[in-house]
């Protein structure tokens, strides 16, 4: 994953990050503390695999205080996300490329 995240060029503008597990997993957040230092708020997004519907679902960290403040808990609150798609014969009609591959190829130059 470090290796795709330098493959950005200096135009490009880190706004979150992916993963391919239908729900966000306690090692996430640690993977999350790394792209705060490069996104204020950086958004994570998770990509079910093996969903037949629109597979994606966005979360946001927040950080929850104690009433002393002196310990922080982190978790994800799941947001909303609109996505447009076309259908899958277009697709290929316009690019040859199956919808999948043009996912995977949009979220590799755009996430």
């Amino acid at each position: 994953m470090l290796r795709m995240f330098e493959s950005f060029s200096e135009r490009d503008v880190v706004v979150g990050w992916y993963s391919t597990s239908p729900e966000p997993h306690v090692n996430n957040l640690d993977i999350h503390a790394v792209f705060r230092k490069y996104a204020h708020d950086p958004l994570f997004l998770t990509i079910d695999v093996m969903r037949t519907e629109i597979p994606t679902a966005a979360y946001l960290a927040v950080d929850e205080v104690n009433e002393v403040g002196s310990s922080k808990k982190t978790f994800f609150l799941r947001g909303c996300v609109t996505v447009k798609v076309l259908p899958p014969a277009m697709t290929e009609l316009m690019s040859g490329k199956s919808p999948r591959e043009l996912a995977l190829e949009y979220l590799g130059h755009n996430c």
